[in-house]
Order: structure tokens, then sequence, then C-alpha cells
């Protein structure tokens, strides 16, 4: 009987000198029990400090490795010491691919971007202490971002030899091909939304609003700080003619990341086509699409 006490003791003693118990115990590797929170987005209107659930949610521990974990106020997770970069997104489509800390959005096969899913997302650093006070569970909040918005483009020409013209078609370079998750939009958000790579997009321009103008609305991940944004639009004639003309919409697109930023961004162009075949912008008019209606 004493023999077996005395094994029992022994194989229990590993366990005790590893364990997390309140006294006496190593600080150093014994983990603590936390929350992770996702926030929804305030521009969303739900309010503030409002629970996002049901995320898909990837935590970067501290020795590196990236593992889907589910994380909400009611999930309780014992983390060790060290950086964990928690990553909550909700909404993404197959056209959206998030690789740790960054975004990219798919391309067509002429490389022009394809449009992303309505979805929100961020990131945030968590530094887990090598103590918990008190053995309380501590939350820890991860804010979200929206991460898309609709640009509507609108063309309309103007003058005597617009009935020469059989169809036309845009393109728009400098929008965002990938990028850090967190630089994307928010209501009087950081100016600066720097891309990790660009591209362009196809607008056909091919419906007519009840205004004239030629339409059409592309949802990007954003446009690249770093570079100007050039519509590149292309002109066919009655006879097979076709005419390329270059216009510079960087200063029309100031805000686009961070004015209303849930309506979409409206770009609206009137265009004088000249007795020569020469251009000139006649009027134009930018921003949210509820500042333009409400005026």
């Amino acid at each position: 009987m004493i023999k077996s006490i005395y094994k029992i003791s022994w194989a229990v003693l590993p366990l005790l000198l590893n364990s997390c118990i309140k006294k006496d115990y190593d600080t150093e590797n014994c983990y603590g029990q936390y929350t992770i929170t996702p926030i929804t987005p305030v521009e969303l209107g739900l309010g503030d400090h409002v629970e996002l659930k049901n995320t898909q949610t990837t935590i970067i521990f501290p020795n590196g490795s990236a593992q889907p974990v589910e994380i909400g106020s009611d999930k309780v997770l014992e983390l060790y010491k060290g950086t964990h970069t928690v990553i909550p997104v909700k909404g993404a489509d197959d056209k959206v691919t998030v690789d740790r800390t960054v975004v990219s959005v798919a391309t067509d096969t002429d490389g022009t971007v394809l449009d992303p899913s309505d979805f929100v997302g961020g990131y945030r650093n968590i530094d887990i202490p090598a103590t918990v006070p008190d053995w309380q569970i501590i939350n820890y909040d991860v804010p979200t971002l929206v991460q898309t918005r609709v640009l509507i483009l609108k063309v309309k020409f103007v003058g005597n030899n617009t009935s020469f013209i059989n169809s036309f078609s845009g393109i728009i370079k400098g929008v965002t091909l990938s990028r850090d998750l967190n630089k994307a939009f928010a209501n009087n958000g950081p100016k600066e939304h720097p891309a990790l790579s660009t591209g362009s997009v196809n607008y056909p321009l091919n419906s007519t609003d009840d205004k004239g103008f030629q339409t059409n609305g592309r949802r990007l991940l954003g446009v690249d700080g770093n570079v100007s944004q050039i519509l590149d639009l292309t002109l066919n004639y009655n006879g097979g003619l076709s005419k390329p003309y270059t216009f510079d919409l960087t200063q029309e697109l100031d805000g686009f990341h961070t004015k209303e930023v849930t309506s979409p961004w409206v770009i609206e162009l009137v265009i004088q086509l000249g007795a020569d075949f020469q251009v000139t912008i006649e009027d134009w008019k930018s921003g949210p699409e509820i500042w333009m209606d409400a005026h």
C-alpha cells in the first residue's frame, strides 16, 4: 500500500510542477484566460461597440504559426505570454484572399480587377503578459473596418459631333490589388491609404441613367494613395474609328477612403466633344452618392 502511494506521488509531481496553480506557480510557462471580441464598424450604423458575431478569425501566435480560432465574448481562450496577432474577417467571398494581415482581390484573365464582396475585417496585435492579475478572464477588443467601396463612373458627351459616337468605355488605373487589412475605409480615418500592389478596373459604361449619363459601378478594395488614378476613355465612332482620351481622377477621389464610406462614391463627367473631335471637361462632380443626391 505504501509503495502504491509513493508511485502515485511521483507520477503526479511533474503535473504539479507544470500546472498553473494560484500559489507558487511558474509565471513564465503558464497561460492566462482571455476573451477576444471583434467589434462591428460603427459606419454600419448598428451602434458603438457592437460585437461582430460569426467571424472567420486567424491568430498568429508568438512562434509565428497561424491558426483559425473561434473568438467572441463567450469564447474563453488559454493564451501564453507573447504577441498574438488576431485577424477577424466576415463576409469575404472567393474573390478575396486574406493572407495574415494582407488582403488582395482576384483579377480577370486580362489582369483587371474583379469585384470583391462587401466585407469587414481588421487585425490587432495583442501582447499577452507573463502573469494574469487575480486570475481574472481578461477581454481584448479587436476593431474591424469596412473593406470595400463602390465607385460609380458617369459620363455624358455633349456637342454637335456626339451623333458620330457609337459607344465608349473606360478603364481606371491606380486601383488597389492588395494592401494592409487595416488600410481600409473609415469615416474621418487616416488619409494615408497605400497599396501593396496596384492595377486597373474596367468600366463598360453600358447603362444609361435618368439624366442621360452612361454609367457603371464597380466595387473596389481601394485606390492607391501613392499613385495617380487615371481614366482612359475610349470612344468608338461610327465607321470603326476608335480614339483614346485620358483624364486624371486623383483629386476627384480625395475622400474615397474617409468620407461616408458605406455610400457609393460617384464621379460624374460632362465632356464637350469639339468639331475637331478634341474633348474638354465642361463639368464634373464627385463625392459620396448620398451627398450628390441631396443637391
